[in-house]
């Protein structure tokens, strides 16, 4: 995911690495790619944000325009691949969608009281979900979408249900507002760091926390499956970087800085 100066996402990669199977006809080559979904998801009409910063050494994005903030993150506590965007003013402001592929068909998708838009696209199996945080004021139209300050960009897999991912973000929502959920995925996140080193200087200690929250965006939590067995595995760099692939010496390095740090579970 890379928010631009547009306040927009510009990359959503369906999984969190560059290969997603081998290639049967070529089995030393690289395999075929990760799909990327959007070329533009977001607000591109807005004034250009004047800044940008990872809020509090952690992975939420805020941009500023003004007095408008806008936030971006993937949430940990959803197990899925997801985006969050929150525009914290105007929900009648116009999200504009830019699909990487041409889209055969839109479904509208129902549970919890949620409501979301199912998008099939033509040469591709991945799918993508489009669910606002404000359901009962959304609206969907191929112009763009609107009614809603906060949007949840989801991808579907093959054969996967959307009413049934649609429910997991109903759950992981409950009754929160789009701010809280912002608030508590950076609560969550100074719950997940360890204890840092007492005699670190101010820019060491900023260094600590970024080097940790990087670690942890590096790893695949994808659940293993028949056929791939990826839960665990560090890529080598974020994406959209060339070499967002996992790779033995980037997982020999991320094992070691998660066992000095503290963080056992993830080693």
């Amino acid at each position: 995911v890379t928010p631009l100066t547009l306040n927009t996402v510009s990359k959503f990669y369906v999984h969190p690495y560059r290969f997603a199977m081998p290639n049967a006809d070529d089995p030393f080559g690289d395999g075929f790619l990760t799909e990327n979904l959007v070329e533009s998801f977001g607000w591109p009409s807005d004034p250009l944000a004047q800044s940008h910063e990872y809020v509090e050494d952690s992975h939420v994005i805020r941009a500023r325009t003004g007095l408008t903030n806008y936030y971006y993150f993937m949430p940990f506590a959803l197990e899925h691949s997801a985006v969050m965007l929150y525009r914290q003013t105007a929900p009648d402001a116009c999200l504009k969608a830019e699909w990487a592929h041409p889209v055969a068909v839109t479904r509208s998708v129902r549970a919890q009281g949620m409501v979301a838009l199912e998008v099939v696209f033509a040469d591709i199996a991945d799918r993508a979900l489009v669910v606002p945080m404000q359901p009962n004021s959304a609206r969907f139209s191929t112009e763009c979408y609107s009614g809603s300050d906060a949007w949840v960009l989801l991808n579907l897999e093959v054969n996967e249900d959307p009413q049934t991912v649609l429910q997991r973000v109903a759950n992981w929502r409950g009754l929160r507002s789009p701010i809280q959920l912002v608030q508590r995925e950076l609560a969550d996140f100074e719950h997940w760091r360890v204890p840092q080193p007492t005699h670190l200087s101010f820019a060491e200690l900023k260094l600590w926390r970024q080097s940790e929250a990087i670690l942890r965006m590096s790893q695949s939590r994808e659940s293993n499956r028949p056929g791939r067995y990826n839960h665990g595995l560090m890529v080598a760099g974020l994406p959209e970087g060339g070499w967002f692939s996992p790779w033995v010496r980037d997982m020999s390095y991320g094992l070691l800085a998660f066992i000095r740090m503290g963080h056992q579970r993830e080693a």
